[in-house]
């Protein structure tokens, strides 16, 4: 607040040569953004936006810190010193505010950092009915069958086996380039799909690449459960450029399932990768 002579004016006041200008302090002075329409000089307007910006990161440590700490508290576990030390190399980040920051503004979600001290929370965690792989390889019912985690097949894909120095049986998508390149065609044989019953499900491995952490699991868990299926994390990181990464299993029904799915992921915000499937 400032007087003019001996009157009370707005900060915005233009003065004329030969005004007398009274300054009240308050007890604790701080900037208004609107300071900003007014100021004249850059200086000083560097000076207003520098104070805002160190209020703000202050209050995110704050946020992020607490958001944290009740993630812990909620689920009677505790995260201390030595919870933050192994939290800052994981996730790959410079220090403990770099980590609170994250969680701040949303690029970390709490229950990311809770899970990897202590694995999936309850509410995360669903029975699945994993099916068995109804698959038929002509001419060799004598020899136990499995399915390559390489590829990962799942039914309505094509498919083809080969015979591995076990001598068992290793069923792979007719793409594979595992197939391709050491697949010999003497030992590659002609594979069909059986009967698959409708509530089954079957597992494909999945690197998820996004910018950011946090509503990404819930997204995936989602798109997933749509079709009737689940999703299982197995890590989460963050790479030094910032992006995270997600691995995970999906749990699918189909060839068509796991597209669909595949396709609602990609639509969410941040995704910008996928590998797998």
């Amino acid at each position: 607040a400032a007087k003019v002579n001996g009157r009370p004016v707005p900060l915005s006041t233009v003065l004329e040569s030969g005004d007398v200008v009274e300054i009240i302090p308050k007890k604790k002075p701080r900037p208004r953004k609107s300071w900003l329409e007014f100021v004249k000089t850059s200086k000083a307007r560097n000076r207003i936006r520098h104070w805002f910006r160190v209020q703000e990161r202050e209050r995110d440590l704050e946020r992020g810190r607490s958001a944290l700490i009740r993630e812990f508290r909620r689920r009677h576990r505790t995260f201390g010193e030595e919870e933050i030390e192994k939290a800052i190399v994981h996730f790959n980040f410079k220090d403990e505010e770099d980590l609170y920051l994250a969680i701040a503004r949303g690029t970390l979600a709490p229950r990311t950092v809770y899970e990897f001290f202590h694995g999936p929370t309850v509410e995360r965690k669903k029975k699945v009915r994993k099916g068995k792989y109804p698959i038929i390889v002509e001419g060799m019912e004598d020899l136990e069958v499995s399915v390559a985690k390489c590829c990962n097949p799942v039914p309505g894909d094509e498919i083809a086996g080969i015979i591995t120095s076990q001598r068992k049986i290793s069923i792979h998508r007719a793409d594979c380039p595992y197939l391709r390149k050491y697949g010999h065609p003497d030992r590659i044989l002609r594979a069909t799909w059986g009967e698959v019953r409708g509530d089954s499900l079957y597992p494909v491995r999945v690197r998820v690449r996004a910018s950011v952490d946090r509503g990404l699991r819930e997204h995936i868990e989602t798109a997933a459960a749509r079709g009737g299926g689940a999703a299982e994390f197995l890590s989460s990181r963050r790479l030094r450029g910032g992006d995270w990464v997600l691995d995970l299993k999906l749990y699918v029904r189909n060839r068509d399932h796991l597209r669909a799915v595949l396709d609602e992921i990609h639509a969410a915000e941040g995704v910008l990768e996928i590998r797998g499937g």
